[in-house]
């Protein structure tokens, strides 16, 4: 029971990572882990508090994805869901891809700038605006990893060239664009689709709407809603896109923020975060 103990940790209450779950299912969520860790006979430490998966090899990742996919699937499929995800956060892909693969594979990716990278996994982080950040993901077809810096310096690549490379490897990625009516009748484009690369679009605006003003919003890396200013009917529009991308990024998964950026003259900023 030690080891249950330890990685359930003390208390009932949910913490903020995890708001979008009752405390049942928090729980169950905790209880899941611990067992599907337990199957396959892999130490996880777990910061409970912060939403923080200790991993073998210094590997850490955080909770909150995994909790809000547990959230959706059948109680009978969470168990191994979770082994799933164990298994691979346990051995990450892409290790043995050439110099050529790499540079094929990698890709510009959006993230919450509050994103939790391990002190000893370095990678090249590159400033988006206040709430966000970009950094360098391979595309692989079983899954999207972040990659170090080692590995792409192995690949010949620089901090800028491998940017360059990711944002046109970029353009590659699929999406579906929609027109979304307000009440007001305000016209609203929702940009799309299953790929997790979708958000990440946000780093290549000026090529989607050139420079007119905007505000966006990126509740989750599948969704971003762009609203052009000179379209707007209403001062409503906003806080019910507000309302809406709230909803969608406590859902998830793959929450990257609740607040509306605003895009003006080329420039991307945070235009407000709830609570400010």
């Amino acid at each position: 029971m030690s080891f249950l103990k330890r990685l359930l940790g003390k208390g009932s209450q949910v913490p903020g990572w995890a708001e979008h779950m009752s405390i049942s299912d928090y729980e169950a969520f905790q209880s899941d882990l611990a067992a599907a860790a337990r199957s396959l006979g892999i130490a996880i430490e777990v910061d409970w508090n912060q939403g923080i998966a200790h991993l073998p090899d210094e590997m850490m990742m955080g909770l909150m994805n995994l909790s809000q996919t547990y959230r959706q699937v059948v109680p009978e499929d969470r168990r191994d869901l979770i082994a799933d995800w164990i298994r691979r956060s346990s051995s990450p892909p892409g290790s043995d891809l050439s110099p050529e693969e790499m540079r094929q594979a990698i890709r510009a990716r959006v993230q919450p700038d509050d994103i939790v990278v391990h002190e000893k996994f370095q990678t090249w982080i590159y400033p988006v605006c206040d709430g966000l950040v970009g950094m360098i993901a391979i595309d692989l077809p079983e899954a999207v990893v972040t990659t170090s810096s080692d590995k792409m310096a192995e690949a010949g690549l620089t901090q800028e060239g491998a940017w360059e490379i990711g944002l046109q490897n970029l353009r590659r990625e699929p999406f579906d664009v929609e027109s979304l009516t307000m009440p007001s009748g305000t016209t609203v484009r929702l940009y799309s689709g299953e790929s997790i690369l979708v958000a990440s679009h946000v780093l290549r605006l000026g090529e989607l709407i050139g420079e007119q003003d905007a505000y966006i919003f990126l509740p989750t890396r599948h969704q971003m809603m762009v609203l052009l200013r000179e379209e707007a009917k209403s001062e409503d529009d906003l806080g019910q896109l507000a309302y809406i991308a709230g909803q969608w990024y406590s859902e998830g998964p793959g929450s990257i923020s609740p607040a509306c950026f605003a895009w003006k003259e080329g420039q991307l900023t945070r235009h407000w975060q709830p609570g400010e």
